[in-house]
């Protein structure tokens, strides 16, 4: 069971009216996928998309039971907002994206298949503007779009032999009963969510990500900074320490994401900044803090 932490009861008075004012317009600017990353599903991953919704609700059961969240209804409108903006900008734009809050002062960020992204409020205060904000999300819809999670299970089950078992236990299984069936034949799917992307995987995610956050109307250096800011040596470090250890080195992905940033002919009106993410910074400072020792 997750502990849900209220927020302290933000005024929805000039806080709200910014949060709510940088979504007023979302205009989609175009451009051309002629380098974007094609998305392949390979031939094991045999998962329809009521299969993918049925195993990320189950593996968003296990992950939350241990989290501590936090919650505020201003702060969660903006990260709803922001996640519908680059739901519909991006490869699958019939998911339903959520995003969570987890009071915890570690800079990370987290996604699950179906549509789950989960965000710290380490990473909240460690981003310097909405366009770094919004491509550490792009990069987590990235992984579901890119179906990271369900296809090294499907290699998972198929090397073990136990697709057949898997996929005769899914129609007849709601999320809660898919967790301990699983485990039945061997199938921990729970721990996927804690396993480490490949490098193939992040990248894909990476470039993913810039062509979202274009087509959502974000400027994508913001990626580039916030991988160059990880980086650097100081205080950050240590709180960025979880998001370092399962990802590549972010020198390399800074320049990997530069150079596919110079291939598109970025327009003007690109946004960086917005007065809805200079709130959600204000509200910030008035979430309760962790209760949890090392968070």
């Amino acid at each position: 069971m997750s502990l849900e932490k209220p927020g302290t009861g933000v005024r929805a008075g000039w806080l709200g009216k910014l949060l709510a004012a940088g979504f007023a317009v979302v205009a989609l600017v175009s451009v051309s996928a002629a380098s974007e990353p094609r998305i392949a599903i390979p031939a094991y991953n045999q998962f329809t998309p009521e299969d993918e919704a049925k195993i990320g609700a189950a593996l968003a059961r296990d992950f939350e039971s241990n989290k501590e969240f936090a919650s505020n209804p201003l702060l969660d409108r903006y990260l709803d907002d922001l996640m519908k903006r680059l739901g519909r900008a991006s490869r699958r734009p019939e998911l339903v994206y959520t995003c969570r809050l987890i009071n915890s002062s570690e800079i990370n960020a987290y996604s699950l298949p179906g549509g789950e992204v989960y965000v710290t409020t380490g990473l909240l205060g460690f981003v310097e503007d909405e366009s770094e904000l919004a491509s550490v999300l792009a990069h987590e819809v990235g992984h579901i779009d890119g179906r990271h999670i369900m296809n090294r299970m499907s290699l998972e089950m198929r090397s073990q032999s136990l697709w057949n078992q898997a996929k005769s236990i899914l129609p007849l299984l709601n999320d809660a009963q898919l967790q301990q069936a699983f485990l039945k034949i061997g199938i921990p799917i729970t721990t996927l969510a804690a396993q480490q992307y490949d490098r193939a995987n992040e990248n894909e995610a990476d470039l993913l990500a810039v062509y979202n956050l274009v087509r959502a109307g974000w400027n994508p250096l913001g990626e580039v900074r916030v991988l160059d800011r990880l980086q650097t040596p100081g205080g950050t470090q240590g709180l960025a320490a979880a998001m370092l250890a399962v990802h590549p080195d972010p020198t390399d992905r800074s320049h990997a994401v530069s150079a596919e940033i110079k291939t598109i002919a970025l327009t003007g009106g690109l946004d960086e900044n917005s007065l809805s993410f200079r709130a959600m910074k204000a509200g910030l400072g008035l979430l309760p803090k962790s209760g949890r020792s090392g968070h």
